[in-house]
């Protein structure tokens, strides 16, 4: 992707929610160097009384494009139903495929 006419790595991730008051999650950019994934770029969000059956969208992006395998990785922080209780969260992280950039 070109951003102010540089390329730059994306990540994101699109969602929605039920019965939700606030939700907090992270988006991260991370590369692989030397077999060990990098967070490179993150952007971490929340979101107060979202709109049920509303997408949304968070990304991340770096500053620069740099040749390697890259993933998108989504946290799932923290999650209060309309209720007031917490939600227990099963699976905090969800992982895209990889792919290889040569920029």
């Amino acid at each position: 992707m070109s951003q102010f006419g540089q390329k730059v790595v994306v990540g994101k991730t699109r969602f929605g929610c039920e019965g939700v008051s606030r939700l907090e999650l992270t988006v991260y950019v991370e590369r692989l160097v030397n077999g060990s994934w990098r967070v490179i770029a993150d952007n971490p969000e929340s979101y107060s009384n979202p709109v049920s059956g509303k997408e949304y969208v968070l990304q991340a992006s770096t500053t620069s494009c740099v040749k390697g395998t890259y993933r998108t990785r989504v946290q799932l922080r923290k999650i209060v139903l309309t209720s007031g209780k917490a939600a227990s969260i099963q699976k905090p992280y969800d992982y895209s495929q990889t792919v290889t950039i040569s920029c």
